[in-house]
This record gives C-alpha cells, structure tokens and sequence, in this order.
C-alpha cells in the first residue's frame, strides 16, 4: 500500500530496528516526512495494521546530490526493510515489486540503495534484479546500482531482461503462448485482479498468497517442448477471457521426474502443492518446471 511520507506510523516495531542500524534516524526520518512531495513511501501490513515490510524512496535525487556517478533522473532507495518475523511470505519481492514500478512510473534512469555488509540476503536479493556492486558509501555501506540508461541491446535477452526489468521486453527474446487456467491466474497474478471482480477462489479476498506476492515464480506443466531457453518471454494466455494479461522471462527451464527435486527448486513460488506435484511428476513427458 503506497502511503505519504508524513502519515508514517514510526511507533511500529520495524522501526525499532532500522534505528538501530542508522545513527541520527529520528532526524533524518522527520526531514522524511517534511518532504513528502518528492518521496515515496510503500507499506506491507498484516491483521492489526501492523507494518510487516516497508520501502521509503527519494524519487528525484539531483547529480548534485547524488555521490555516485549515476544517469539522471536518480531514485534513492533510502529504506527497504522486512520484518524477521513475517518470513516465508515473499514480502520482500512484493516490496520490490512496487519499488521497481515506481522507478518505471518515474521513467527513473538509475536507482541505488545502500546497505551494509552485514545484510547479504539483502545484497544478493537486489542483485538478483539487476542492482550491481557500485562501490561503497562514505559510510563503508555497499553501494547497489540499477541503471535504466543506456540501454545495451547486444546483452543476450536474459541479462537484458535482468539489467532493465521489470518490466523490460528484449526483441531477441524467443516468445511462447502458454494458456493457464482463470483460477490459477489469480493466484500467481493478484494484481490484474479487478478491483470490481472477485476472486476465483472464495476467502482471498484482500489476501495474498507467497506464490502471488512473488516476483519469481514457477509454472509447471507436462508439456513435452525442449525449446524454452533462459530468456525467453511467455505470454500467460487467458483462454476464458481471451487475452493476454501477463509477460513472464524465463530464467531457468528442466524437466525431472522427482517431487522431492521440484519442491527444492519451487517451494513458495508455485500454486500446487505436494500431492499435485507428485502427480504431475509421474506424467511419462515427466514434469517441465519454468
């Protein structure tokens, strides 16, 4: 949920925590909420209003302000932060979600973060979606940089995807039509949800599901095609409502016949479960896991 920087509750216990990491907090929190024009603010909230994850952004830094050599215009990701405790959701990815929509709606030519060292679940997260090593902060903190400008059309179209997306379409991207049942659609992709529609399911309504939170995601099916490579684009087809509401990029694809394998690769990313994988599992085309 996007909220204005001013209506922060800072009484909430995530707080606590990012105090502890950064000196002079309180200070820097109520220049914050003095300059809500020019931030963006992005709250996860479980039953109770109680903040699970949230992501504070500066979204036009000038070159003059900035420290590193970056393209304008700069978007600072000055906090993003999950509580321990709300683990196992895909939160972050959620989190990120908006912050990697907001920079698109800003047309963002670059955005950075700055984090210690110590948060490497942090670090190799960003970098999973592009944000590379920039250096370090006058601080020591490790800088993470994602540039939106120039774009580099000779990446191969999984590294372009990386680099610049989401959203980001590479035209030497292969293409592939996969048709998914309404139901499942709703489950992985709450987000083209009309606000006016229900869900398919009854008892989601205002819920969300780790497989529909995340970012990455997993499809599985008995197909027998060995043509998907890492990069390829996939039209997630609506057969009832006959259109296309989805883009997904591959960024792996194999085939087993082991439900203990698939599990590993997909757990929480995937809308069947156990029994429905060891079924799928034993098709003779085996499982093809993307």
């Amino acid at each position: 949920t996007p909220v204005e920087s001013y209506a922060l509750d800072l009484e909430q216990d995530i707080f606590a925590s990012i105090r502890t990491d950064y000196n002079g907090f309180d200070a820097w929190i109520n220049k914050v909420r003095g300059d809500s024009a020019n931030r963006e603010c992005f709250i996860i909230t479980e039953d109770g209003g109680t903040y699970a994850a949230v992501a504070i952004l500066k979204v036009n830094e000038l070159a003059s302000e900035c420290p590193y050599d970056l393209p304008e215009p700069i978007t600072k990701i000055s906090t993003f932060k999950v509580q321990e405790e709300f683990g196992g959701q895909r939160y972050g990815e959620l989190l990120l979600k908006a912050v990697l929509l907001s920079h698109r709606d800003h047309s963002a030519g670059s955005a950075y973060v700055e984090v210690w060292d110590r948060h490497q679940r942090l670090i190799d997260f960003m970098k999973m979606f592009g944000y590379y090593d920039a250096g370090k902060s006058a601080r020591g903190e490790i800088v993470l940089a994602k540039r939106y400008q120039p774009r580099d059309p000779s990446m191969s179209p999984l590294d372009f995807h990386i680099a610049y997306g989401p959203p980001a379409a590479s035209d030497q991207a292969n293409v592939f039509v996969i048709p998914i049942i309404e139901q499942w659609h709703d489950q992985l992709f709450p987000e083209c949800i009309p606000e006016t529609q229900q869900p398919m399911l009854p008892g989601l309504e205002g819920t969300t599901l780790p497989w529909g939170n995340a970012l990455r995601k997993a499809y599985l099916c008995n197909s027998s095609s060995r043509q998907i490579q890492p990069g390829d684009a996939i039209l997630f087809y609506r057969s009832r409502l006959q259109t296309v509401s989805v883009i997904g990029v591959v960024e792996e694809a194999s085939r087993t016949s082991s439900p203990d394998e698939v599990l590993n690769l997909v757990g929480g990313r995937t809308v069947y479960g156990p029994t429905d994988i060891a079924q799928l599992a034993s098709h003779s085309a085996q499982l093809l896991v993307i």
